[in-house]
């Protein structure tokens, strides 16, 4: 049935995951917990790396850009697993906020990176509240809980990220694909943090806006230790 099917295909994303953070050499060190689900978690985003590490937390779906289909390897992996593509047009924007409230409204962990594309790995780039606003339409109790969540890269082969590594990590830019991946296997380790902060909800008097104001401010000041 449906569920024997969604925990294979599940079993088969943890998999997945824990052999590419090997293959990649993540040494990854996780500061705190994940709140029960139904959880929206809105994570920092500059690299396709960022979805191994998220990834082994949990069972999470994640909400892949639909341009991912068509990329090699990943596209066909992101098809496999049990993903919620999302179109930047405005005519389908409706339906992947319907897809997305259904995972939630099943009790699933679902990932957005809320800035909409990979940032250079030094500064984050503006959050979009779109995403948010399914905390507005949520009609259940107790609120829907936002979780946000920074990723820190933390050193290549020892070495602290700086200008001079910060591109074996993030993927942004014109840098293909393929050369990203080429560079990245040569590597002996990366160590990252993951960061599940504390959770947060919509109060009242807020919307949209704010929360992902909160959300992002909250990320920002967990990766500059301000």
């Amino acid at each position: 049935g449906y569920l024997g099917f969604k925990h294979a295909r599940e079993k088969m994303q943890r998999l997945f995951f824990v052999n590419a953070a090997r293959l990649w050499r993540l040494s990854i060190c996780v500061e705190g917990t994940l709140a029960k689900p139904p959880l929206l978690i809105a994570a920092n985003h500059c690299s396709y790396v960022d979805v191994v590490v998220v990834g082994s937390l949990s069972d999470i779906r994640f909400t892949p850009k639909s341009e991912v289909k068509q990329w090699p390897f990943l596209g066909t992996m992101a098809k496999a697993f049990d993903v919620i593509f999302v179109s930047r047009a405005r005519a389908d924007s409706k339906t992947a906020q319907q897809s997305l409230f259904e995972a939630l409204k099943n009790r699933d962990y679902v990932c957005v990176f809320p800035e909409g594309t990979t940032n250079n790995g030094r500064s984050l780039k503006p959050f979009k509240a779109s995403l948010f606003a399914l905390a507005e339409q949520w009609p259940y109790e107790p609120p829907l809980t936002i979780q946000p969540i920074a990723i820190c890269y933390e050193s290549v082969d020892g070495a602290p990220m700086n200008e001079s590594n910060w591109d074996v990590v993030a993927w942004y830019g014109d840098d293909t694909l393929i050369r990203h991946l080429w560079r990245l296997s040569r590597v002996k380790e990366i160590k990252v943090t993951l960061k599940c902060l504390q959770p947060v909800n919509l109060r009242e008097g807020e919307n949209r806006k704010t929360l992902c104001a909160d959300v992002q401010t909250a990320i920002d000041r967990s990766l500059t230790g301000i």
